[in-house]
C-alpha cells in the first residue's frame, strides 16, 4: 500500500495531492515529492527484516505528520482525480488501522 501511494505522488495525481498540503507548508511541490519517496521507501523498508522496526516506526511517524494535510483537504474539498478525498470519519480510522498494523509487523517475531 505505502508503495502504491508513494508512486502516486510522482504521477497524474501529483497536482491534486500538492492541493491537499495545508497552506503553512512553504513548499507543497517538495513536500508531495518527500513524501512519496519517504512511503516507498518505508515500504522497501518493512520487506526487509533487518530495518523492519526502524521502517515501521519511521511510518508511523510519517502517518501522523501527514494527517493535517488530510484534514485540510476533508475541509477545502480537495478531490483526486474526479474523486472527492476520503471524508475524515473514514480517514482517521483508517490511519489508526495503518498505525496499529505497523505497531503490529515491528514487534511481531515472524
Amino acid at each position: 500500500m505505502f508503495c502504491f501511494t508513494g508512486a502516486a505522488h510522482f504521477g497524474r495525481m501529483r497536482t491534486d495531492l500538492e492541493k491537499m498540503v495545508p497552506p503553512w507548508v512553504p513548499d507543497p511541490k517538495r513536500a508531495v515529492w518527500v513524501a512519496g519517496l519517504l512511503e516507498m521507501l518505508g515500504a522497501i523498508g518493512l520487506l526487509l527484516p533487518e530495518m523492519r522496526q526502524p521502517a515501521g516506526i519511521c511510518l508511523i511517524a510519517f502517518l501522523i505528520a501527514v494527517f493535517p494535510a488530510n484534514i485540510h483537504a476533508a475541509q477545502t474539498g480537495v478531490k483526486l482525480g474526479d474523486r472527492p478525498v476520503t471524508p475524515l470519519w473514514v480517514r482517521g480510522p483508517m490511519q489508526a488501522l495503518l498505525i496499529l498494523l505497523l505497531a503490529w509487523a515491528i514487534t511481531a517475531r515472524y
